[in-house]
């Protein structure tokens, strides 16, 4: 899908994977809470005892996390225009402000929404969301991000992918990078680099 956009003329960018990594101890850490308030509702000292030690090691493992990203970034910054991927807490605070999904949900779809939300509002040109064929989560996303980015006149473009020909994918491109290379056009872009510029979000199984 990447070289296909490319060929188009696209600059495509990926969203990060390390979004759904911290998102594990990021959920952990909420589901750990959620314990907590409850054995503290029901004076259970050793459910208390528990939760707060899973608090600790999910708080632990998430601070690692984003402190080994942000070192791998700045080795690979310099070399690569690369841009860095949404901390979790961020993108809880995009929906919440928008008011259009939940964290309380949960599944990739609150990264996916959230991230095409903050693409959009960052000056890409289009948003790509490819996902395995039935992946409901992404479907979730499509569901909720394609009305959106019509809203905004933001190019979008659903691909699921299995392991068959689509046919009239082509042609689903084509006029995707034609809506593209308009809105390049009108908008121009507020992000580093020249020309237009696309985010390729990949949905998780």
């Amino acid at each position: 899908m990447l070289s296909v956009l490319e060929r188009y003329g696209a600059e495509v960018v990926n969203a990060s994977n390390a979004e759904w990594v911290n998102y594990v101890s990021y959920d952990g850490l909420r589901t750990a809470k959620r314990e907590f308030r409850l054995a503290l509702k029901q004076l259970r000292l050793d459910a208390m005892a528990a939760s707060l030690r899973k608090i600790r090691d999910f708080v632990g493992d998430l601070l690692y996390k984003e402190f080994r990203q942000r070192k791998t970034y700045r080795k690979i910054k310099p070399i690569i225009d690369l841009e860095e991927g949404h901390k979790v807490a961020h993108l809880k605070d995009i929906l919440r402000e928008d008011d259009v999904f939940s964290f309380h949900i949960g599944t990739e779809a609150c990264l996916s929404v959230a991230g095409i939300l903050d693409y959009a509002a960052s000056g890409y040109n289009g948003v790509v969301n490819v996902y395995p064929f039935t992946c409901m989560p992404s479907m979730t996303t499509s569901a909720v991000a394609k009305p959106l980015m019509n809203r905004q006149r933001v190019p979008y473009l659903d691909v699921p992918c299995d392991s068959s020909v689509q046919p009239g994918r082509e042609a689903a491109i084509r006029t995707f990078m034609y809506q593209a290379d308009e809105h390049f056009k009108h908008h121009g872009r507020r992000t580093l680099g020249q020309g237009l510029r696309l985010r390729m979000h990949p949905g998780a199984t």
